[in-house]
C-alpha cells in the first residue's frame, strides 16, 4: 500500500486506513539484449553488480538474455509474470519492448540502463561516458606518432556516440590538428556488439587508413578488435571494465563505465526505499566512470601524460573545463569561492541522514546527508567546518552570520527568511535538495479511526511543510525535531497519530519489542520533504556563484554510486 498524498487531507484520510502492507519480496532479475554475457566488457560488468548483491544479501536472482527480439519479449514477460522485481534490463535498442511490457506490469519495477522511460514504475541509469573518454583522448593524442586515431562503435547509439565524442574533444584538447576516423559495426553486422570478427576487421581497416591507437567501444566485437590491434603492434583503448591486462602493453587505457558498482548501488537502493530521482546519471562526479591506470599500462603513460589527465579531470570535477559535444571549452573566469565553509548541523540523530553527534569526519557512519557533504568537499576542494546544535540555535547562527550555512531538512516559512536556498521559480527546488525523504504516517493498533482530524493531536517533525499545513488547517500539533520523544507520545496516547520518516521510525520500532507489538504504520509514503543547504544572506551575496555550484554538485552527489555505496552499511552493520 504506497499513498503519495500530501497536507491535510491526506492525515485525515490516512487515519481511518488499516496498516501498510509491504512485500518482503525482493527477487532482482537481469535480461541482456545479446547472446554473449560474458563479454568481458559490458554485459559481464551488469551480471557482476546483480551477482554480488546477491551473495552479499544472500538473495536469489535470475538472469536470461537472447539478440533475438522475439524471445527477448518472451523473456521479459515470463520474467515479470514470474514476479521477477526488480527487472533490469540494459541496452536502448530493445526500449520498445521494455516500455510495452513495464505499461503492462505496473507493480513491478524495470531497471532501465543507458535509456529512459517516461514510466512510474521505471527507474533508470544514465552515464557521462564523454568525461572518461575525453582523459582516455588526451592519452591518446599524447601518445599517437601517426596524428591520426580510430573509432569503433557498436551501433550508432547516444552512449555509443558520447564515448566517441568525449574520446575525440579529448585528443583535440592536447593535439588540435589530430585527425580521426571512426566505423560503426551496425554497417556491416547484424549483430555489432557480439561479431568479433567483424571487430577484427574494422581495426584492420582502421590500422591500415594510419590509424595508430584506436578506441572500440562494441562490447564483444571489440575483443576481436584488441586482437587485431596486438598483432599489428598498435594501441588499443579498451571499454566498460578494464581491459588493460587483456593485452599488457598494447592496451594504452580503458574508459571504465562502472557498471557492477552502479548495478548494485541501484539494487540497494530499490530495496531500501532510496531511490529518489528517476534517472541517475553517473560521471566522474558520481563514481560512474572513471579511466583504468594499473601496472599493465604504466609503462605506456609517462608523468606529463599523468600530469595532464590528472589537472583535466580536477578541471571537469570544479566545473572549470566543459564538454559539449566532440568539443570543449575552458570558463573564461574562475568562480571566486572561500577557502572553508562553516556549516550548522543539528545535534540530534536523524538515522540513517545524521547519525553520529559527536563526530563528522573519520567517523565510519557519520550519517549520509554528512558522507553527501564530504564527497562535494573533496571534489570541490573546499574544506567543510561543522557546528552541531539545535535547529532553533542553527537558525540563529546563520542569521547573525555565526554560520555561513546550515543544513535543514525541510523549509519552513521562518526559514526562508533567514537564508538562501535553491530556487526554481518562485518556490525551493526539490532537484538540488541534499536528499529527499518520505513522511509516513503511524498509529497505535488499539487507536479509535474514523474521528474528526481536528480532535486528533497529531505529532509531526519540527519545521516541516507538513506542519505548516496543519496548522492552517487548525489541527493540534505536537512539533518536535526529536522522533524518539514523538513515538513516546504516541505510546503514551498523548497523540493519535505520528507522521515521520520511514527509515527512521521503521529502525526506532524495529528495535523496540514493546513499540513493535502496539504500532502500525498506515501509509508508507503520504508526500515527500528534502533537505537543503542554506546559506545566509551575506556569503551568498559574496559567493553566489560558488553557492549554485554546491547546490548543483550535492544533486550530482545525492544520485552519485559513491554515495549510496556507503549507504548499505547504515542498513547491514550495527546500528546506533
Amino acid at each position: 500500500m504506497h499513498y503519495l498524498i500530501a497536507g491535510a487531507v491526506a492525515v485525515a484520510l490516512l487515519l481511518c486506513l488499516g496498516p501498510a502492507l509491504a512485500s518482503d519480496r525482493f527477487a532482482p532479475a537481469i535480461l541482456f539484449n545479446a547472446d554473449v554475457v560474458m563479454d568481458n566488457a559490458y554485459n559481464q560488468q551488469l551480471l557482476r553488480g546483480v551477482q554480488t548483491y546477491a551473495e552479499r544479501k544472500e538473495s536469489d536472482y535470475e538472469y536470461r538474455a537472447s539478440a533475438d527480439l522475439t524471445t527477448y519479449r518472451r523473456h521479459l514477460e515470463a520474467l515479470a509474470r514470474a514476479g521477477r522485481d526488480p527487472i533490469l534490463t540494459p541496452g536502448p535498442h530493445t526500449r520498445e519492448i521494455v516500455e510495452a511490457v513495464a505499461g503492462r506490469y505496473p507493480d513491478i519495477t524495470f531497471i532501465t540502463i543507458d535509456y529512459t522511460l517516461d514510466l512510474p514504475n521505471v527507474r533508470s541509469i544514465m552515464f557521462r561516458e564523454n568525461e572518461a573518454a575525453f582523459l582516455a583522448g588526451i592519452l591518446a593524442a599524447m601518445r599517437s606518432e601517426t596524428g591520426r586515431l580510430g573509432f569503433i562503435g557498436g551501433m550508432d547509439l547516444p552512449a555509443i556516440r558520447s564515448f566517441a565524442d568525449g574520446f575525440i574533444a579529448g585528443a583535440r584538447s592536447a593535439k588540435p590538428d589530430i585527425e580521426f576516423e571512426r566505423r560503426f559495426l551496425s554497417d556491416t553486422s547484424p549483430r555489432p556488439f557480439d561479431d568479433r570478427e567483424a571487430g577484427h576487421a574494422a581495426a584492420s581497416q582502421l590500422l591500415a587508413g594510419g590509424s595508430d591507437i584506436i578506441f572500440a567501444a562494441a562490447g564483444a566485437s571489440g575483443d576481436g578488435a584488441l586482437a587485431a590491434i596486438n598483432q599489428a603492434g598498435a594501441l588499443a583503448v579498451g571499454v566498460d571494465s578494464n581491459q588493460n591486462g587483456l593485452y599488457p602493453g598494447t592496451v594504452l587505457t580503458s574508459v571504465m563505465k562502472n557498471l557492477d558498482r552502479a548495478v548494485y548501488v541501484a539494487l540497494v537502493s530499490e530495496r531500501w526505499g532510496l531511490w529518489r530521482s528517476p534517472v541517475k546519471h553517473l560521471g566522474m562526479a558520481q563514481g560512474g566512470v572513471s579511466l583504468a591506470m594499473d601496472r599493465n599500462n604504466a609503462s605506456l603513460i609517462d608523468d606529463t601524460m599523468r600530469q595532464a589527465i590528472d589537472q583535466a579531470r580536477k578541471d571537469i570535477l570544479a566545473e572549470r573545463l566543459v564538454l559539449e559535444g566532440d568539443r570543449s571549452r575552458k570558463r573564461v573566469q574562475a568562480i571566486e569561492r572561500p577557502a572553508r565553509l562553516t556549516v550548522a548541523l543539528t545535534d540530534r540523530e536523524q538515522w540513517p541522514y545524521i547519525v553520529d553527534p559527536a563526530s563528522t569526519q573519520g567517523n565510519d557512519q557519520p550519517g549520509l546527508i554528512i558522507d553527501a557533504l564530504n564527497i562535494a568537499s573533496q571534489q570541490l576542494d573546499i574544506t567543510f567546518d561543522y557546528d552541531r546544535q539545535p535547529l532553533l540555535r542553527g537558525a540563529y547562527s546563520l542569521l547573525r552570520n555565526k554560520a555561513d550555512a546550515l543544513l535543514v531538512r525541510s523549509i519552513s516559512a521562518d526559514l526562508k527568511k533567514n537564508g538562501v536556498y535553491p530556487m526554481k521559480g518562485m518556490a525551493e527546488d526539490p532537484d538540488r535538495a541534499i536528499m529527499n525523504w518520505d513522511l509516513a504516517v503511524y498509529r497505535r493498533k488499539d487507536s479509535p479511526t474514523g474521528k474528526d482530524y481536528r480532535l486528533t493531536p497529531i505529532a509531526v517533525p519540527l519545521a516541516t511543510r507538513i506542519a505548516d499545513e496543519l496548522s492552517r488547517e487548525g489541527v493540534e500539533l505536537y512539533a518536535n525535531d526529536d522522533l524518539d520523544s514523538r513515538l513516546a507520545m504516541l505510546m503514551r496516547e498523548r497523540v493519535n497519530s505520528l507522521v515521520a520518516d520511514p527509515l527512521h521510525a521503521d529502525y526506532l520500532i524495529s528495535q523496540s519489542p514493546e513499540m513493535s507489538g502496539r504500532l502500525e504504520k498506515t501509509a508508507d509514503s503520504i508526500g515527500e520533504e528534502a533537505s537543503y543547504l542554506l546559506f545566509n544572506r551575506t556569503f551568498y551575496n559574496r559567493y553566489p556563484e560558488f553557492c549554485e555550484q554546491l547546490w548543483n554538485r550535492l544533486s550530482e552527489v545525492r544520485e552519485s554510486v559513491e554515495l549510496w555505496d556507503r549507504a548499505d552499511r547504515y542498513f547491514t552493520a550495527p546500528q546506533p
